[in-house]
C-alpha cells in the first residue's frame, strides 16, 4: 500500500512480484495485485494483456486450491466477461468445470445460462468446434450408411451447440464422479 500511494508503478509491481514469489498460495495477495493492475487499465488500455497474463499466473498458483482458489477464477471470469470474448469466457468455464470443487454445481449452472445466449462458435475453441463438426458429420454418415453428408446450416448450428453442451455436461459429471 505504501508503494501504491507513491504512484510509482515500477516499484508497486516489484513489491507485488516479491510478495507473490514469497507467498504464491495467497489468493488475497494475488487478488490485490490484480486489483492494482486492473486500476491501471483506465489510463493504459495495453495493460489488459498484462492483466490476463497475471490472472493466468494466479490461477496456476492458487486456482486449483479450493476453496480459496475459486475467488481467483471468479475474478478471471469477471475480467474475461468485461474485457475478453465470449470464447475466452467459455474456455475458462471448461477449465473450471474440470476441477473438483464445492462450487462446481454453481459454475455449471452459470455456464448453462451463459451458453443459452451464446452462439455455438463462441462456446469453445476453434479447434474444438472443428472437431465437434467433424464428429457430427461422421455420426450422420454412420446413420445414413455412408456417402455424402449434407446438413442444412441451421440444423448444423443447433447440432454443434447440442454436442458442445453434451460434452460440458459429461465433463461436469466426470469431475463430480472423480472429485
Amino acid at each position: 500500500d505504501h508503494e501504491a500511494r507513491g504512484l510509482n508503478p515500477t516499484a508497486v509491481r516489484a513489491v507485488y512480484e516479491r510478495g507473490v514469489a514469497a507467498i504464491a498460495q495467497s489468493a488475497d495477495l494475488w487478488l490485490h495485485y490484480v486489483a492494482w493492475l486492473e486500476a491501471q487499465i483506465q489510463e493504459r488500455p495495453e495493460v489488459r494483456e498484462e492483466l490476463r497474463s497475471l490472472l493466468e499466473r494466479a490461477v496456476e498458483a492458487v486456482g486449483y486450491d479450493f476453496p480459496s482458489g475459486y475467488t481467483v477464477f471468479e475474478k478471471f471470469l469477471d475480467f474475461e466477461s468485461n474485457h475478453g470474448t465470449q470464447q475466452a469466457v467459455a474456455i475458462l468455464y471448461k477449465r473450471i468445470l474440470s476441477l473438483p470443487s464445492a462450487h462446481l454445481d454453481h459454475y455449471m449452472q452459470r455456464f448453462r445460462m451463459f451458453a443459452a445466449t451464446t452462439p455455438a462458435e463462441n462456446l469453445c475453441s476453434a479447434e474444438e468446434l472443428a472437431q465437434v463438426e467433424k464428429t457430427i458429420i461422421e455420426e450422420r454418415r454412420t446413420q445414413q450408411g455412408g456417402g455424402d453428408v449434407r446438413i442444412p446450416e441451421q440444423e448444423m448450428v443447433d447440432l454443434k451447440k447440442q454436442k458442445i453442451m453434451q460434452d460440458r455436461e459429461a465433463l461436469f459429471a466426470k469431475t463430480l464422479e472423480d472429485g
